[in-house]
């Protein structure tokens, strides 16, 4: 019988440890995040890969990919998303909804950990603190955010705008999250129908959200149960 090549994952060694990974919905086609900041697509048959850039000025943390839409979440603070063909290469990237003065302060902040060039356009989403997790709803028009400060994002996956719960409808910042928790994240998770959000948080906790609002237009949040885990 014949033997599967071996990994070309390998050869790639300046890229550092690999931090994130995730199959497209076919499975044909795996994204692999590197500490590096650097994303690479590879096809799961064969491992050959496909297409490979700097995402990130930092570690890519989480991947999430739906159809033909991808996105990553890293330690630099930002979230990113591309269209990725069918043959496994990046198309193009979804431009966030950041003011200019935003844009720069995060190149700005990038350039100081890394002489390494990012790709462009700018981010889908800055946020204030490492991204820990990213989801993509099943109709591919929501992406979830959380990260590291206790900030929650649903955003529209095409305009990278935020999706504003009530409480935070007034705010004029691009950034400001859906929902602000008091306490650290260390991960989360969005159901598939959109309506329970379990966030686990550094007080050694779980705290569960229903979620309602005509398909995210407008999130409500009502915490259903808080329990401790140990």
């Amino acid at each position: 019988s014949s033997k599967k090549p071996k990994s070309a994952m390998m050869t790639f060694t300046h890229c550092g440890a690999c931090t994130a990974v995730c199959f497209n919905s076919t499975a044909t086609v795996i994204a692999s995040g590197f500490q590096s900041g650097t994303l690479i697509l590879w096809c799961a048959r064969t491992y050959a890969p496909l297409d490979n850039f700097v995402a990130h000025f930092d570690a890519v943390y989480s991947l999430a990919w739906r159809g033909r839409l991808l996105v990553s979440g890293s330690r630099d603070c930002s979230v990113r998303a591309w269209i990725v063909s069918d043959g496994g290469k990046c198309a193009h990237a979804l431009i966030g909804n950041q003011s200019q003065q935003q844009q720069q302060q995060h190149q700005n902040e990038g350039a100081t950990r890394t002489s390494t060039t990012v790709a462009e356009p700018p981010p889908l989403l800055i946020t204030n603190d490492f991204v820990y997790h990213v989801a993509i709803t099943s109709d591919a028009s929501t992406v979830f955010v959380a990260s590291r400060d206790g900030a929650v994002y649903f955003l529209d996956a095409l305009s990278g705008k935020v999706k504003r719960s009530a409480a935070a409808a007034a705010s004029t910042s691009a950034n400001t999250p859906t929902l602000q928790l008091p306490s650290r994240i260390n991960s989360a998770q969005l159901s598939d129908d959109k309506t329970l959000l379990a966030v686990a948080t550094i007080d050694n906790d779980v705290k569960i959200f229903t979620v309602s609002g005509g398909g995210l237009g407008v999130p409500k949040f009502r915490k259903t149960s808080d329990f401790v885990t140990w």
